[in-house]
């Protein structure tokens, strides 16, 4: 059996290097635009360290592919970068549920974006199971809907969490508030699990 190349990594700094560059000059090109009342560098600039990390994360997962833990340390390292940037958003701006998820968006294009572009473009010229729409579509829908039910879980969990606290003492808002932090942290678990299977 012939055994697969894959690209260097050399080609995959540069490839994701020069993606990210191209996210970030569009992002500034469409800074002053509105979006659900907002401004689009209202989304990114209180977030960017949130966002370089996340970009750390998807090199660290696509250097170390030969290491699984190290790219799973990478998945949860994308994702708690999510959740920060939701609790910045929301307890220093004050952004409502529609900017949360076009946050959520953001990042999906972000981190998914890459990641498929690279998987195509790069790993494509190896083995031609990253070149068809199937495949990338499916890791995109994955891992967007896996960036939207993190940004919003939070979202919601951060509104239980002030609400019980204005009001005190509320058993039922409190067991919604543990539920919900439950629900995020199996979806990370969860998703940690699924990667190591669905490469």
């Amino acid at each position: 059996m012939a055994e697969i190349n894959f690209p260097s990594n050399f080609q995959i700094v540069l490839f994701l290097t020069g993606f990210f560059l191209v996210f970030i000059l569009v992002l500034y090109l469409l800074r002053n635009k509105k979006i659900f009342n907002r401004k689009l560098k209202e989304y990114t600039l209180p977030t960017k360290f949130y966002f370089s990390g996340a970009a750390i994360a998807v090199f660290l997962q696509y250097l170390t592919m030969s290491l699984p833990e190290s790219a799973r340390i990478g998945q949860l390292l994308w994702e708690l970068m999510i959740v920060l940037s939701v609790i910045t958003l929301v307890k220093k701006y004050k952004f409502n549920l529609k900017n949360i998820a076009f946050l959520s968006i953001l990042y999906a294009l972000w981190i998914h974006g890459a990641k498929c572009a690279l998987r195509y473009f790069i790993y494509g010229n190896y083995d031609v199971l990253y070149k068809t729409a199937r495949y990338i579509a499916g890791r995109f829908v994955y891992g967007s809907i896996l960036a939207i039910a993190l940004a919003i879980g939070t979202f919601f969990a951060l509104s239980l969490i002030e609400e019980t606290s204005k009001k005190q003492k509320d058993a039922r808002k409190i067991a919604k508030i543990v539920v919900w932090l439950i629900l995020i942290g199996v979806i990370l678990l969860v998703s940690v699990v699924i990667y190591g299977k669905v490469k």
